[in-house]
């Protein structure tokens, strides 16, 4: 894993950590809170945004990641420009978020522990 991916896909997994909280702390009734909804949404978009950015080498050692379907996110969440689909985001931040952030850890860790060995990627 070269640095530059490396700080990409930490930055990722941050902002979806972000999203993740941003919901929990909202409550049950989240939803209904515009605030909450767009702070949650903008980091769902920023997750993609980022993961477009990740090498093609990169993507290819993480297979566990649906790159296309993460990249397409924000796509997913707003049939327009002013509308947040609800029902996608929380679908994404309570099903999609979770798994990506162990994938991404699990890349982390790997790449954290061959650096300590003196092991390179690239």
């Amino acid at each position: 894993m070269n640095e530059r991916d490396r700080r990409v896909l930490e930055a990722a997994r941050d902002a979806a950590r972000i999203a993740i909280e941003h919901v929990r702390t909202g409550g049950p009734r989240w939803r209904s809170d515009r605030k909450t909804v767009d702070a949650a949404a903008k980091e769902v978009e920023e997750v993609s945004e980022l993961l477009t950015r990740v090498s093609p080498e990169q993507q290819a050692a993480m297979p566990g990641i649906p790159w296309r379907e993460a990249r397409g996110m924000r796509t997913r969440l707003a049939h327009d420009y002013a509308n947040v689909d609800l029902d996608v985001l929380e679908g994404v931040v309570s099903g999609d978020l979770p798994s990506l952030i162990a994938e991404l850890d699990e890349a982390l860790s790997l790449h954290a522990n061959g650096a300590a060995t003196g092991e390179s990627e690239g």
